[in-house]
């Protein structure tokens, strides 16, 4: 309210428009990822985003992918922005299982044709084998009778709650085991 000359004018009214407060909501396709594994994330209730993260694809847009290579508790989160106003980041948390690891052996590094070598592994909670000869191809032991000789090579992978490990391999050397015998025959002395 003013006056000019002891004259009151009449009072001004200024409208002010106030913008709701920007509220951007955070989801994720999982809690619980493997290590090296795809994680989606996505963004609502903004019109710009910025992400922050292990692994990200990209840092901006309302859509982004994450590949985390390491375990353990992983904390995304997300800024939004609309008409000058910023939102409050969102946060969410994502378990990182480690990647197993398989290590394999063998009872006999060398063996000779025909005969049978075990071998074993460990690290995986399901292990598969791969390889000439293998009498099972699945489980912690298996047997195996290679019917070649040379360098023979076993891969090994498996899992641990759905996770896939890292492969590993064992190489045996199969030896020919025949022998050859020669025959020497002297002609008789004539009468």
């Amino acid at each position: 309210v003013g006056s000019t000359n002891n004259c009151a004018a009449p009072p001004a009214t200024v409208a002010v428009y106030v913008r709701p407060i920007l509220v951007v909501m955070l989801s994720v396709s999982a809690d619980t990822i493997c290590r090296q594994g795809v994680l989606s994330l996505s963004a609502t209730g903004a019109v710009t985003y910025i992400w922050q993260g292990v692994g990200l694809s990209a840092v901006t847009g309302g859509m982004v992918t994450a590949m985390p290579d390491t375990s353990g508790l992983i904390t995304y989160s997300v800024t939004g922005s609309a008409n000058g106003c910023t939102a409050v980041p969102k946060k969410r948390e994502v378990w990182v299982r480690p990647r197993p690891q398989i290590v394999a052996s063998a009872d006999r590094l060398g063996i000779c044709l025909g005969d049978t070598v075990t071998m074993s592994a460990v690290g995986a909670e399901t292990i598969f084998w791969n390889g000439p000869g293998l009498l099972s191809f699945s489980g912690a032991a298996v047997e195996a009778s290679p019917q070649q000789t040379g360098t023979i090579s076993y891969q090994v992978s498996g899992n641990t709650a759905g996770c896939a490990a890292q492969a590993a391999s064992v190489s045996i050397d199969v030896n020919n085991n025949a022998l050859s015998a020669a025959i020497t025959v002297s002609a008789c002395p004539g009468p």
